[in-house]
């Protein structure tokens, strides 16, 4: 898996931005009524995770 940080503080995996990505996606769930609140959690603890693991190669 390549990653890469551009400036601007934009990290990309395999030429994928992944804030831009995590935002969407975000956005996405919230407009979504249907989905059950267990899963809806699920999905948010795993987008958390995606940003802090993207935060962590920034770092480095």
């Amino acid at each position: 898996m390549k990653y890469h940080q551009h400036t601007g503080d934009l990290m990309t995996v395999d030429n994928i931005n992944v804030e831009e990505t995590v935002k969407r996606v975000t956005e996405l769930i919230a407009a979504e009524k249907d989905l059950s609140p267990p899963f809806k959690a699920s999905l948010e603890v795993l987008l958390l995770l995606i940003s802090i693991l993207v935060n962590r190669l920034g770092l480095q």
